[in-house]
């Protein structure tokens, strides 16, 4: 099983791309356990999940984002825009399960 983290300011605007990630995964027969946090609980979360995605709003974090996910040996990627808006399950799934490949 692969455990996916979403992070963004309060974890409320990745939570629907969350769903729709879990749709796609269900739909491929996939099995994944897809979180959102609030990028201030990444710390928290880290030594759970093989990979993390954040919100494209949140690039002004990232050293702290690449200091923590480094520090654990866990990948991450901030999700494109246009996957973000469109709450593009199957692009986001797909770029999380690219990272840990």
């Amino acid at each position: 099983m692969v455990n996916i983290l979403l992070v963004c300011g309060s974890g409320a605007s990745t939570g629907f791309l969350v769903q729709s990630m879990r749709k796609a995964a269900k739909k491929r027969g996939i099995k994944v356990e897809i979180n959102a946090r609030s990028i201030n609980l990444l710390e928290s979360f880290i030594n759970d999940v093989d990979v993390v995605l954040v919100g494209p709003h949140m690039r002004f974090d990232e050293d702290s984002v690449k200091v923590i996910t480094q520090a654990h040996n866990v990948p991450y990627e901030f999700v494109d825009k246009m996957v973000y808006a469109s709450l593009n399950g199957e692009a986001a799934l797909d770029a999380a399960l690219n990272l840990i490949k």
